[in-house]
């Protein structure tokens, strides 16, 4: 008898071992399977909080060299960003319904942490400003000056760089209400728009006046590792001048690329989901190269801006429908 439960006990014991055994092999083999594009791995190939611009932008150190200061009201902003005397403004803390921000030349605006959030505030980059740096900014709602998030506008504006900032708007609100998120005019040029996030907006990215603005030719705007999502139309629409786009992720856009009025696109390497039109064209061009169109379709005539001016790496078109949402945006810096 007991002979027979020593041997039915041992029975037992051998069963728990190997169930033991065999939920730690499916632990790990779901481990690994899962693990096939891991948040590090993710994180790893995307875009690091950059210390220079890649592109048309590259020229803009902003503040470098000059004071720092730490703001956190509005009209402490405007103070640190009038003249044109070199800055690096810190922006600790919200700044709400403040209007229109007016921004000097020589001028570094970095938000903190998660705490830059500004509402029916926007940033007037115009009358030749130079050398500006936005990096780590939220704006949603922009009533302010031409009613932009930012505005670059105006003859010999440029060398700005924006950079992991975050927009949006209301997409249930009149698609008047808001304009721009960033708006590029009056032939302001070297700009670079790299790591944000744009969404639930009806126009995103206008880069020239008009129809009738033949000088914005000199506008050259660099866009790259942008997110993009439910976004109306303008991701961006383009004027005249010359826009290098790659390595960005679309999520949901309406009409994304739109060149018209003899613009020239270089468009590399983006990835395109939920769209319909990855480009269109009024009067426009485009070298389409690398993108992965997903269900979208190709409609912009090939245009001869084939290379880019300068020395860039271009992200495997695989990895940026996992880096570039994941390292978009504030907060990521």
């Amino acid at each position: 008898m007991r002979y027979t439960v020593v041997v039915f006990l041992l029975y037992i014991f051998a069963l728990i071992n190997n169930s033991s055994a065999e939920i730690n092999r499916r632990a790990k083999k779901s481990t690994t399977t899962s693990a096939a594009v891991p948040t590090a791995t993710c994180a790893a190939s995307g875009s690091s909080a950059s210390k220079v611009a890649i592109g048309y932008g590259a020229a803009a150190v902003g503040g470098k060299g000059g004071a720092s200061v730490t703001v956190n009201t509005a009209s402490a902003l405007q103070a640190a960003l009038l003249g044109d005397t070199p800055r690096i403004v810190y922006v600790n803390g919200p700044i709400i319904r403040a209007g229109n921000i007016t921004v000097g030349s020589n001028k570094s605006i970095i938000g903190v942490g998660s705490s830059a959030q500004f509402n029916e505030t926007s940033l007037s980059i115009r009358y030749g400003t130079k050398n500006v740096i936005v990096q780590n900014i939220k704006m949603a709602f922009c009533t302010g000056g031409d009613n932009d998030c930012i505005t670059i506008k105006d003859p010999n504006t440029q060398n700005i760089w924006v950079d992991h900032c975050t927009f949006s708007g209301d997409l249930n609100a009149n698609k008047d209400k808001y304009d721009g998120l960033i708006d590029v005019t009056r032939t302001a040029t070297l700009i670079t728009i790299s790591n944000n996030h744009f969404f639930n907006h009806h126009k995103a990215c206008l880069f020239g006046s008009g129809d009738s603005q033949t000088a914005d030719v000199i506008i050259k705007v660099t866009v790259h590792s942008n997110f993009y999502e439910n976004i109306g139309s303008r991701t961006p629409s383009l004027r005249f001048g010359h826009s290098h786009i790659f390595n960005n992720y679309y999520d949901t856009v309406g009409n994304c690329i739109n060149s018209r009025d003899k613009a020239q696109a270089l468009i590399e390497n983006n990835v395109f989901r939920n769209i319909k039109k990855a480009t269109d064209a009024d009067t426009g061009f485009c070298v389409f190269t690398g993108n992965d169109l997903g269900s979208a379709v190709n409609l912009c005539p090939a245009g001869t801006f084939t290379q880019a001016p300068y020395s860039y790496s271009l992200m495997t078109t695989s990895n940026v429908g996992c880096s570039v949402p994941h390292n978009s945006g504030f907060g990521k810096i």
